[in-house]
């Protein structure tokens, strides 16, 4: 005990040499406990040493010295508190506040701490099927036609049909290769009925005699159209192909996932399965091949009957309700009425009544529902996301669980499962700050207003002012850019909200082919009933249409001419000027004063962006009868001015014209009229071909 004494009183550098070394050692360990400043503990050890050598000098021996001093702890105890007491009161201020201050960190620390702990050991409630929920979002039906789908289409699966066996391509490769054969004939492409390729070797492979298939093919075709007429398609959805109907696993081949990790994602609503979709687009490109076929027999019923098929396939290619669904089942619609309209256009005259009764039907029997968004399936994508990424406090809300965040992200990127854990220092540190993100009840709110402005947003005309895209780029997407007033800083809400802008236009422009269509159809008609072609088109209604379709860009009716070779009729297009039906043409030209090379020929008339002055405009027609000389004359109903962008008004031919001008606020003569395409959108061009064949297109060869 002597030595430690000694080497403590060492260490401090206050032993004193002219005291025993017991009693040293006893200075300096009282001096040490005291953890006083160095000034202080000088002064102890000075006074300690001064009470001992008068001890000693009375003859006390050093044994009753070092007992009658007592206990150490207590007298050094006592030593400081009276040191700290003869400091002044800023002083001892100061070592108050900085005691308060590291007891709170300490607080803090571990209340953060414990609340990590708390986040790392929460865990998601898995409280409904998603699955299941979304099954009952579809129609059932004893009798589904998705089995017959795939008796109709398995051929187009073989070896025997797309080629010899050890093709070189592949089947794969072949089945791309007959499609392609199959959208060029459908396309009417001279020489299209069948093509001979090679591999990248060079080596020959057996033409694909497209005709021949087709005929050979006529039993699976009338299934595949007997398919389509059915009222509900009826397929299961499933996760994972194990648990697949045996007719889809013999249909699309047997695969197995091998061992599985268990993960609270098994059953992801986000990772159904829809292989039906790029079926369904096989299938309309083979019925419009398959019509063309019928046509060049002469059998326009059969035509007829395919074309119209194609428009069931659709129907149920959305039945899904999901964004992607709704999406191909436009597509599909595009070309089935682009397909009519060709036909019709080079041979319409050679469809009798019936046949072309058939196809107005199904032309007509597209919903309006189908020409806007159904956003069921996000919105249930999304609650089944949120279960398994939030807590749930029994009351609809929760908080964030980074480690099941972190779960998912490897479900999307396809690194090694189990990274995120909760377990991990990352997750530890993180885990407190998911507090401050918003709430579950807050978040399934947010998602919900959106999807439903997005759905408000599609069922709007297209010159109206649909500004919810717009709104989530500035709130959602990007929220440092702008404040994040609505859903701002939501990662989740970044991360799943769908891409909706050009979702909502490619969902409305099948609008203008579906008007084509049905046009072409009543003036095939009406030719076919009356021997001459109508002055107008008000002259089709109502026996051959209910009212004339209005086009989605100008609100006013579609134009109509009849020329040399038979009826026109067109759209005036985006800019709003018409044009006499000149197409659209791609074209660049350089600006006159900057040579900057933009389509800077016209600008968008009555566009959604200028939707406010247009709504003015219209206003001020009812209000006086009358449209508006100049924008002036709109008084306080005029828009405000955007430095950047603006809109102008102008009468065209007596008709209003609103056009949006962009200025370079560093370049004022940077002043243009901006459009991609300028020209008017052609839909019918009888005796032409609105929709011929598709020319060849030659990329530069920049080598040189």
């Amino acid at each position: 005990m002597t030595s430690d004494r000694t080497n403590a009183a060492t260490s401090v550098g206050l032993e004193s040499p002219d005291l025993p070394a017991p009693l040293a050692a006893l200075v300096g360990e009282v001096v040490r406990r005291t953890r006083l400043r160095r000034r202080e503990r000088a002064e102890i050890a000075a006074e300690l040493t001064a009470h001992f050598r008068d001890g000693l000098a009375r003859g006390r021996g050093v044994e009753e010295l070092s007992a009658a001093f007592g206990d150490l702890k207590t007298s050094a105890r006592e030593l400081r508190q009276g040191a700290i007491a003869k400091r002044s009161a800023i002083d001892r201020g100061l070592r108050r506040t900085l005691q308060i201050v590291g007891v709170s960190i300490a607080a803090i620390l571990l209340v953060y701490l414990a609340m990590a702990i708390h986040v790392a050991r929460l865990r998601p409630t898995i409280s409904f099927d998603p699955i299941a929920t979304y099954q009952r979002l579809l129609p059932e039906t004893e009798d589904p036609a998705w089995p017959h789908y795939l008796e109709s289409l398995a051929w187009s699966r073989s070896d025997a049909t797309l080629g010899t066996p050890g093709d070189p391509f592949g089947t794969a490769e072949r089945r791309n290769l007959f499609f392609d054969a199959i959208d060029r004939y459908g396309a009417r492409e001279p020489g299209a009925e069948a093509i001979v390729s090679a591999n990248a070797l060079d080596e020959p492979v057996d033409p694909i005699d497209l005709r021949a298939i087709l005929a050979a093919h006529g039993d699976e075709l009338a299934i595949l159209r007997q398919a389509a007429s059915m009222p509900v398609l009826g397929r299961r959805v499933s996760t994972s192909p194990q648990q697949a109907i045996a007719a889809e696993q013999a249909y699309f081949g047997t695969r197995t996932a091998g061992d599985v990790e268990p993960s609270p994602f098994a059953d992801l609503l986000l990772s159904v399965l829809l292989p039906q979709l790029a079926e369904f687009r096989h299938a309309s490109r083979l019925l419009i091949a398959e019509a063309r076929l019928a046509e060049e027999d002469g059998d326009f019923a059969r035509a007829a009957a395919d074309l119209a098929a194609i428009f069931g396939i659709a129907r149920h290619a959305e039945e899904n309700r999901t964004l992607v669904g709704q999406l191909v089942a436009a597509a599909i619609r595009v070309q089935a009425s682009r397909a009519i309209v060709a036909m019709l256009e080079t041979g319409g005259e050679r469809f009798d009544l019936d046949a072309l009764a058939e196809l107005a039907h199904a032309v007509d029997s597209v919903q309006a529902s189908s020409l806007r968004l159904d956003m069921a399936s996000e919105r249930l994508m999304f609650e089944d996301v949120l279960q398994r990424m939030y807590s749930d406090d029994g009351d609809g809300d929760g908080v964030f669980i980074p480690w099941a965040f972190a779960e998912f992200s490897t479900l999307i990127d396809g690194s090694e499962r189990g990274a995120g854990r909760g377990s991990s220092p990352i997750a530890l540190a993180v885990g407190p700050l998911v507090y401050l993100a918003p709430g579950r009840r807050e978040t399934i709110d947010q998602h919900v207003r959106w999807l439903a402005a997005i759905e408000e947003d599609s069922a709007r005309p297209w010159w109206d002012d649909r500004r919810t895209v717009e709104r989530i780029e500035q709130e959602v997407l990007f929220p440092n850019r702008n404040a994040p007033i609505l859903g701002g800083g939501n990662v989740l809400l970044r991360l799943l909200l769908p891409a909706v802008s050009k979702a909502n236009d490619n969902l409305a422009a099948q609008r203008f082919d579906l008007d084509g269509a049905a046009i072409a159809i009543a003036l095939a008609r009406f030719h076919a009933v009356h021997g001459a072609w109508p002055t107008s088109l008000d002259a089709l209604v109502p026996e051959f249409l209910p009212t004339v379709p209005i086009d989605p860009e100008t609100t006013l009716p579609y134009r109509y001419d009849l020329r040399g070779t038979g009826p026109v009729v067109w759209s005036t297009g985006p800019d709003g000027i018409d044009d006499g039906g000149r197409p659209f043409r791609g074209t660049s030209t350089a600006h006159p004063e900057t040579n900057d090379h933009r389509d800077f020929v016209r600008v968008p008339a009555q566009a959604r962006q200028a939707g406010t002055l247009r709504k003015s405009v219209l206003v001020h027609r009812e209000r006086t009868g009358r449209w508006p000389a100049s924008i002036e004359e709109l008084g306080e109903d005029a828009p405000p001015v955007d430095g950047h962008e603006r809109v102008e008004y102008l009468l065209v031919e007596g008709e209003p014209v609103i056009r949006r001008v962009f200025e370079d606020d560093a370049d004022p003569r940077r002043r243009f009229l901006a459009i991609p395409s300028p020209g008017d959108r052609l839909l019918v061009e009888w005796g032409l071909g609105t929709f011929g064949p598709i020319p060849q297109i030659r990329r530069p060869d920049w080598s040189g």
